[in-house]
């Protein structure tokens, strides 16, 4: 339950991965709410799974176009 708070510490501290995976299966509902919204304004798709979250920076996608 912890992956989801330490994906924001990593926002705050200014460190942006093009790529994050994180457990999100013991998240509740409000959390794995906010969890997407907060990868929305970071710039960030997302596909969530039976137990993770696997999300990639936007920007990472759109210069890989082909």
């Amino acid at each position: 339950g912890m992956d989801y708070k330490i994906i924001g510490w990593f926002f705050q501290a200014g460190v942006e991965p093009a790529i994050i995976n994180f457990e999100s299966l013991h998240l509740d509902r409000s959390e794995r709410e906010a969890a997407r919204n907060l990868l929305r304004e970071k710039g960030y798709w997302w596909i969530d799974t039976d137990q993770d979250t696997f999300a990639v920076k936007e920007s990472l996608v759109r210069m890989n176009k082909l």
